[in-house]
């Protein structure tokens, strides 16, 4: 930030620094979902609720999922409707591979 302020004068006083606890992910490639998740739910407290249940798989992955319905979901994504597209037809296709295996 110094540097992108480097010609304007800056108070640094008035920036609130936060020490926060360090969190690792259990594996080699969470960590910008970790970020991520951060930035979705740091209450701009020491002790946030975020640094509860950091190691869980399960809450990553749900937190993944959920990440990527926003994206495909987002009135803004101008692919969405062609991924709703294939996505259904991929569905209905499952959908009867499962009916003929039932049926034999």
């Amino acid at each position: 930030m110094k540097t992108q302020f480097a010609d304007k004068t800056v108070r640094w006083e008035r920036f609130t620094r936060f020490k926060l606890e360090k969190v690792t992910q259990p594996d080699q490639i969470s960590c910008g979902m970790y970020v991520i998740r951060w930035m979705r739910h740091w209450e701009g407290k020491y002790n946030s609720a975020l640094t509860k249940d950091w190691k869980r798989n399960d809450l990553i992955n749900e937190e993944r999922e959920c990440l990527m319905l926003d994206i495909i979901l987002d009135e803004e994504n101008l692919e969405r409707e062609r991924i709703m597209k294939e996505a259904t037809k991929y569905c209905n296709m499952k959908n009867k591979k499962k009916e003929l295996k039932g049926r034999r």
